[in-house]
């Protein structure tokens, strides 16, 4: 017995395997996607795929009207990340108002430099911890078996913006007797900012 077996006209002998198994699909009787969104599911298989190209191939297969109208590929899911991050990054900067506005009104005074620099590094260590906790677990959901490494990695991001809390604070409050109150508010935005760009690209990276 004799033949071939054509692709466009291709006999699949001329084809490389890996070209080949480009143009092959398998379609299951009952799909099944992860509990995550349409773009997610995407990335599995190829994860170097761009929203636009998910966007495309929905189209071609005319659910991107469903996609769209269900909104799996969401406002929601794209910023899923960021948005948790700003959530427990407000959680953090709760963590270390309350426990610097606690230091500064029993045991410290914010117009002693050395009081006021204890009582940030004390309500850095405190946040610093519970950041890491959530960030890990809830954000990023780091799977990092190198808990040690991850670690350190985090802490020291968190001590270059922590130095640069205590330059600001020692400048603005210390040297030019401002409020203490709206610089430590200023301040941790600038902090947060900085600590997610560490986390997503230093600490926590895929």
């Amino acid at each position: 017995t004799s033949g071939k077996v054509l692709i466009d006209g291709v006999d699949i002998k001329d084809l490389t395997e890996e070209s080949l198994r480009k143009t092959i699909s398998c379609v299951r009787q009952n799909p099944f996607l992860f509990n995550m969104s349409i773009f997610e599911n995407f990335k599995i298989v190829k994860p170097d795929i761009t929203l636009k190209e998910v966007k495309e191939v929905c189209k071609r297969a005319y659910i991107d009207e469903y996609i769209e109208s269900t909104d799996n590929i969401s406002w929601y899911n794209k910023y899923r990340e960021a948005l948790l991050y700003l959530f427990f990054g407000v959680c953090t900067t709760l963590v270390n108002l309350i426990t610097k506005w606690i230091l500064l009104l029993t045991l410290f005074d914010s117009k002693n430099s050395i009081q006021l620099q204890i009582s940030i590094i004390i309500s850095w260590i405190v946040s610093v911890i519970f950041a890491y906790v959530t960030n890990r677990i809830f954000v990023f959901g780091s799977n990092n078996k190198n808990i040690f490494k991850e670690i350190v990695s985090f802490f020291s991001s968190r001590i270059a913006t922590l130095l640069l809390e205590m330059v600001i604070m020692f400048i603005f409050v210390t040297k030019l007797n401002l409020n203490v109150f709206i610089f430590t508010i200023v301040t941790q935005v600038l902090v947060i900012v900085l600590n997610y760009v560490f986390s997503k690209i230093f600490v926590f990276k895929k």
